[in-house]
């Protein structure tokens, strides 16, 4: 009796329904081994089926296709070595093979599972090596360990970026959530911004790296509300209000400031506040010529360069001017640009 083409169906889409992220190497082709030979006999048992005759050979092809991948990355061995491995956890041979000297991605498929255990030995070899290269950081960037000797090594793993090191967004987010491990809190590329000081702030906005209006938004917000939140505290301990028309009064050349361009005034309202706090003077002049360049970019309704010579959409870098113009300029600007032309 031939089987059901529906319960067929059914059971070789459910057949793979478990996360391979969870599963080693050997688990993750047993699976796919498993789902060729259901294939197979469905197909056998209904040979006139076009549809099962094309899932038998779209499995056949995803075992090729992870065979292909894990020849490439651990060599021709590789089954024989991990059905052979010592360890608990076969997919710590995988780091012993990068760690002996044979680079390769560990982004490309098939993912690997390494214990904690290695990947922390990982993460000492790689600390250690005189010379960093792309793949280092992409282990680096997948491993959720924190390494101090790691991120010591910032600056080296920053120049493997697109971006060379220059300290835009790019850096920030490497140094924070990458090499610090910093929590992202769902944010993704935008996590960086919670985790940023002041001076970073305005290494960033001093940087020639354009920044979106997402992430100009952010640091103005924590300089409002770490300025505000030192004011608070100073007049608490005075026993004056926080909160009122006199409060306003005392924290509104600090608003001010921030609506100007390039924060002009900060540095003079903040000392004249008495308030702890350091705010940088860098020279933005970087940071203008990419303004300039982004606002080209808009005028055009097109894209423009970065330093790094990679292209962008003219709304990736409206937080550089929104920076430079300031509120004022930057709404004139924006609304002569929506009139009709």
């Amino acid at each position: 009796m031939k089987t059901s083409k529906t319960i067929a169906i059914i059971a070789l889409a459910t057949a793979t329904l478990a996360p391979f992220a969870q599963a080693n190497l050997l688990e993750q082709r047993a699976k796919l081994e498993a789902a060729k030979t259901q294939a197979e006999a469905a197909s056998t048992a209904n040979p006139n089926d076009e549809e099962l005759v094309k899932a038998t050979e779209t499995k056949a092809q995803a075992l090729t296709t992870f065979d292909a991948g894990a020849t490439d990355k651990f060599g021709s061995a590789w089954l024989e070595r991990w059905q052979n491995s010592t360890y608990p956890n076969p997919d710590d041979e995988a780091a012993d093979i990068y760690i002996s000297g044979q680079v390769f991605n560990p982004g490309a498929p098939p993912s690997v599972g390494i214990s904690t255990a290695k990947q922390r030995e990982l993460l000492a070899h790689i600390a250690a090596k005189p010379t960093l290269v792309r793949e280092d950081l992409l282990f680096v960037t997948s491993i959720s360990i924190y390494s101090p000797e790691v991120a010591d090594r910032l600056e080296d793993f920053a120049t493997l970026r697109p971006s060379g090191g220059i300290r835009g967004q790019e850096y920030f987010m490497l140094k924070h959530i990458t090499l610090l491990k910093k929590p992202n809190g769902g944010m993704g590329a935008r996590a960086f911004t919670r985790h940023m000081t002041i001076a970073e702030w305005f290494d960033l906005a001093s940087a020639e790296a354009h920044f979106t209006p997402d992430t100009f938004n952010a640091m103005r917000n924590a300089i409002i509300a770490t300025t505000a939140r030192l004011l608070i505290d100073q007049r608490r301990a005075a026993e004056l209000p926080v909160e009122g028309p006199e409060f306003d009064a005392a924290f509104a050349p600090v608003l001010n400031a921030i609506k100007a361009p390039k924060f002009e005034g900060l540095a003079a309202a903040v000392e004249s506040l008495g308030l702890d706090l350091v705010i940088p003077a860098p020279d933005f002049a970087a940071q203008q010529g990419v303004a300039d360049a982004v606002a080209d970019a808009a005028t055009r309704n097109s894209t423009f360069w970065s330093a790094w010579d990679t292209q962008h959409s003219f709304q990736d870098g409206l937080g550089s001017v929104m920076f430079i113009m300031g509120e004022a300029a930057y709404s004139e600007w924006r609304e002569a640009l929506l009139q009709p032309r």
